[in-house]
C-alpha cells in the first residue's frame, strides 16, 4: 500500500506510537541511523515509518534517484535496523516519492492521521532543522498533531533550545517537545556527497548496505 507497510501487519496494530522519520536521505548515512536509534531507546515506539522525500522544499535536486534512496532505506531496515529493534515494526514509505513534487511535512502528517486516527505520531528531526522550525509550512498545525523529537546535532546548551521554544511561542503547545542526546551527531549527507565528489572513501560515514549500492 501507499505507506509501504504490510496490510496484514497494519490491521493488527491499533492505537500505536508511530515515529515518522522523513528527509532526503541523499544518501542515508550513519548519522541518520544513530538518530533513529537514540529516539527508539529514549521513547517507547511501536512503529517507525521512514519516508524519503521526492525533493526538498529548497528544491535542490537529489544526487540519487528516489528509487535508489528507497532501495537504500529498505536495505538498512533489512540488514541493520530490524535486527537491532526486532520488536518494532519498521517500514519505508514511497508516498512522497510517488507524489513527484515537493511534499510538505504537514501534508504527509495529515495523510497519516487520516489513516491512523487513534495513533500517536512522533516526528523525528535533527537540531539543524529545529531552529528554523517556525519557517516550516503550518508549523503550529504540525505541533497540534505530533510530538516533536529533536536529536541534538550541535553543542548548544539546552537553555538555547528552551529560549527558541519560548521566543517562537512553541512552549505553550499542549504536546511536549523532546530534546534527545548529549553527544552531537556530526555526520551529514552534504559531507558524504562532498567526499564522493572528491573520490574519497565514505566507508566510515555510511552503513555497508548503502556503500554497496553506491558502488554499484
Amino acid at each position: 500500500d501507499n505507506l509501504g507497510c504490510r496490510k496484514r501487519r497494519t490491521s493488527l496494530l491499533k492505537d500505536q506510537k508511530i515515529l515518522l522519520f522523513g528527509g532526503a536521505f541523499d544518501p542515508f548515512h550513519k548519522g541518520h541511523l544513530e538518530m533513529l536509534n537514540m529516539v527508539i531507546k529514549s521513547i517507547k515506539i511501536n512503529q517507525v515509518l521512514i519516508i524519503p522525500n521526492y525533493m526538498c522544499p529548497n528544491k535542490r535536486k537529489p544526487l540519487l534517484s528516489g528509487k535508489k534512496r528507497i532501495m537504500m532505506v529498505k536495505s538498512i531496515i533489512k540488514d541493520i535496523v530490524t535486527a537491532t529493534h526486532n520488536t518494532i515494526h519498521i517500514s519505508c514509505s514511497d508516498y512522497e516519492i510517488k507524489q513527484q513534487k515537493v511534499c510538505f511535512t504537514i501534508d504527509t502528517i495529515k495523510m497519516l492521521k487520516d489513516k491512523n486516527k487513534m495513533d500517536d505520531i512522533y516526528l523525528l528531526i535533527g537540531s539543524d532543522n529545529f531552529f528554523s522550525f517556525h519557517l516550516w509550512k503550518d508549523y503550529q498545525a504540525i505541533l497540534k498533531r505530533v510530538t516533536l523529537c529533536v536529536v541534538r546535532r550541535d553543542t548548544k546548551p539546552i537553555a538555547i533550545y528552551q529560549n527558541y521554544l519560548t521566543k517562537q511561542g512553541l512552549s505553550a503547545i499542549e504536546k511536549p517537545v523532546f530534546i534527545i542526546g548529549n553527544k552531537p551527531i556530526t555526520i551529514s549527507s552534504s559531507q558524504v556527497r562532498s567526499k564522493l565528489a572528491n573520490n574519497e572513501s565514505i566507508s566510515d560515514l555510511v552503513p555497508k548496505a548503502v556503500l554497496n549500492i553506491i558502488k554499484k
